[in-house]
């Protein structure tokens, strides 16, 4: 595997940051008021909600991790899935209508989807910036 010699990463941190505390209030605002929100299976629990959470913080991690060791694609290709998990909010809206969701749930919906969606353009511009730099070097 490839090494990334260095890379820029502060706006690609900020943005992981930012997405992971998106990420985290929306599931525990979830678990906390699970039969608040419309329509939801019953098959869901507290549980299924934070193992859920869990399960993608476990993506953003290894992302990040692959990155401080400098493997940058592996880490790159990882924090971009870690961000597109954050547009899984937006099934809420498939579920129920609109107007059944509260103003607090639309905001956790929404600041999940947008922190998710510049995690995952910042992925793509620190991708597009290594493989520029490493042009210019070759």
């Amino acid at each position: 595997m490839r090494r990334a010699k260095h890379v820029g990463m502060g706006a690609l941190l900020v943005a992981l940051i930012a997405y992971a505390c998106a990420s985290l209030l929306s599931h525990v605002h979830s678990a906390w008021l699970l039969s608040a929100y419309p329509n939801l299976p019953s098959s869901l629990s507290v549980f299924s909600v934070y193992a859920a959470w869990a399960a993608v913080s476990a993506v953003g991690l290894v992302g990040y991790l692959l990155l401080r060791q400098r493997y940058l694609a592996p880490g790159l290709i990882a924090l971009g899935i870690y961000g597109a998990c954050g547009l899984d909010g937006l099934v809420h809206y498939a579920v129920a209508e609109f107007s059944a969701h509260p103003p607090i749930m639309h905001a956790l919906i929404l600041l999940e989807a947008i922190t998710g969606v510049v995690l995952i353009g910042l992925t793509i511009a620190t991708a597009v910036h290594s493989k520029r730099v490493r042009m210019m070097r070759s």
